[in-house]
């Protein structure tokens, strides 16, 4: 998969919409979030999710974005729809248009329930 190198991925942050993927992964009847670190939605609680790279399908996306996020190994359940989001800030600080991304949600499970999960 091709990563967007970081002066390209800013000036396109800065002018168009991202494209992504946002995970909604249920565990014991309950769903999982992430505590965000950085900027758009830093310090929020929020679902595992984030770009979908070139060359990558949709589902590869949600499950690579599971993993990096929060080191679990999920299978998809299905595709529940799409939406979008505005944020008033990027992760990018000098890059006055905030963040713009249109996503595509899944509902997940975990490949194997024995995964470490802390609710």
């Amino acid at each position: 998969m091709l990563r967007i190198p970081p002066d390209l991925f800013k000036q396109i942050d800065n002018t168009m919409p991202l494209f992504c993927v946002d995970v909604i992964i249920e565990h014991q009847g309950q769903v999982l979030f992430v505590h965000r670190k950085e900027h758009p939605a830093k310090d929020h609680w929020w679902l595992i999710g984030g770009r979908v790279l070139k060359g990558e399908t949709l589902q590869q996306a949600a499950k690579r974005k599971a993993d990096e996020e929060a080191g679990l190994s999920i299978e998809i359940v299905k595709q529940l729809g799409t939406y979008e989001m505005t944020f008033q800030h990027s992760s990018f600080e000098d890059v006055e248009t905030g963040r713009h991304t249109i996503n595509v949600v899944f509902l997940a499970k975990l490949s194997n329930e024995n995964q470490t999960v802390e609710l």
